[in-house]
């Protein structure tokens, strides 16, 4: 029986440092320029038309279209991607396809950045 309870133990150890691991690595895989690419361009209640983010690895970041830029804060908590932006902001899930983020807000709405290499 103590054999069981090591093994499960053992388990959910494991699973929570995959969990932890997984979560690092989007962490790290976020981060560069991304450029709009295509979908709802007013997703979260912004315009993303035209914008490049550039995503930072101290949970800040800087959203700019042509000359007007402004900083942001982001996170990823639960496996969802949280932004805020001078009181405005959104949660949501996201994916990775090579190098297209694409954020999917609850109602199922889409936008799609591509990572832009320097």
């Amino acid at each position: 029986m103590k054999s069981k309870k090591i093994s499960y133990l053992y388990l959910l150890v494991i699973s929570l440092l995959l969990s932890v691991s997984s979560c690092q690595n989007h962490k790290t895989m976020i981060l560069g320029k991304w450029q709009y690419q295509s979908g709802n361009p007013y997703f979260g209640n912004l315009d993303f038309y035209g914008v490049e983010l550039e995503i930072l690895s101290d949970g800040t970041g800087v959203i700019s279209r042509g000359q007007i830029s402004q900083r942001f804060s982001w996170n990823i908590v639960d496996k969802r991607f949280s932004y805020s932006n001078q009181g405005f902001g959104f949660i949501c899930n996201y994916e990775f396809k090579k190098d297209i983020l694409t954020l999917i807000d609850d109602k199922g709405d889409t936008i799609s950045f591509f990572k832009k290499i320097k």
